[in-house]
């Protein structure tokens, strides 16, 4: 399996930050405000969403995204990617791993591509799962 090349980097949330938050198609604009509202230009957060498309629409053979897509996920580097997709899917996981960020966080998988993984049921909500992601995000990025 080929895996693009990355320096993993724990993102500072003392510092400006550009995040991605992939998921499942609902909304996430209160929690992509709850990562917005607080910032400074000092500690200034950008955030793209990316929504999993559906697998008809997007894929080519073996539910890898199609070159368009690809494109779009690959286009611009992330400081971290925030993955609150509830069931992982082929197509949500190779969105996650070819999103260009240096840190990736989402739902415990044994895929991999996670650099730091919470271990919550599938039933639990995508605002429950990013809660616990901000919690351990703030818990390791203490200010030094």
């Amino acid at each position: 399996q080929h895996r693009p090349a990355r320096n993993v980097v724990m993102p500072r949330w003392d510092r400006p930050c550009r995040i991605a938050i992939l998921h499942d198609g609902g909304d996430v604009s209160a929690l992509v405000h709850k990562l917005t509202a607080d910032s400074t230009p000092a500690t200034r957060k950008q955030v793209d969403v990316f929504a999993v498309p559906d697998k008809k629409q997007v894929c080519a053979l073996l539910s890898r995204p199609k070159k368009e897509v690809l494109r779009a996920i690959t286009a611009q580097e992330y400081d971290l990617l925030i993955d609150l997709t509830q069931q992982p899917t082929l197509v949500s996981l190779y969105m996650a791993l070819y999103i260009r960020a240096a840190f990736k966080v989402g739902r415990y998988t044994r895929d991999g591509i996670y650099d730091l993984t919470i271990n919550t049921p599938a039933q639990d909500t995508p605002d429950y799962l990013f809660s616990q992601i901000i919690k351990y995000l703030h818990i390791f990025t203490t200010n030094e």
